[in-house]
């Protein structure tokens, strides 16, 4: 039996009601997209300054979960993922195994993003994420990222 035990830590903050993790984040951007990522290869162009970086995106098959049912959990499938992208990674999945969140590497005060698949643009974004840390002192925006 595999048993995972949480090394969470909670520091005080201004609001005692709602305690902050004390949890490393990187400061990065995340485009949260308006529609999953299924299978296939997306072209991807990503700009932040100097020349724009054209890398790919694939999404493999959605498969059913492999692990073993727990009681009160939600099981959801599974998926491989990867990209050629230096700029960009894929950081998470919906629950039916497509992908809903790619995150920015860096802190970019600005950068451009244009999603294709099969020749078709699905989304263009032009993006200044604010970088303003939260209550907890977290900095990662969540940029909504448009796509059909």
């Amino acid at each position: 039996m595999l048993v995972f035990h949480s090394l969470l830590t909670v520091v005080a903050c201004a609001r005692p009601e709602q305690p902050c993790p004390s949890l490393p984040v990187d400061p990065r951007a995340s485009l949260v997209l308006s529609s999953g990522l299924g299978e296939g290869t997306y072209a991807v162009t990503f700009a932040t300054t100097g020349p724009a970086e054209t890398c790919t995106v694939t999404v493999g098959p959605v498969l059913p979960s492999d692990a073993k049912a727990i009681p009160g959990a939600v099981m959801g499938p599974r998926t491989q993922t990867s990209t050629t992208c230096r700029g960009l990674d894929v950081a998470n999945l919906n629950l039916d195994g497509t992908v809903a969140v790619l995150r920015v590497h860096g802190t970019p005060a600005a950068f451009t993003v244009q999603l294709a698949k099969d020749g078709r643009v699905l989304g263009e974004l032009q993006a200044k994420p604010d970088y303003t840390p939260d209550r907890c002192g977290f900095v990662a925006p969540q940029v909504p990222f448009a796509v059909r």
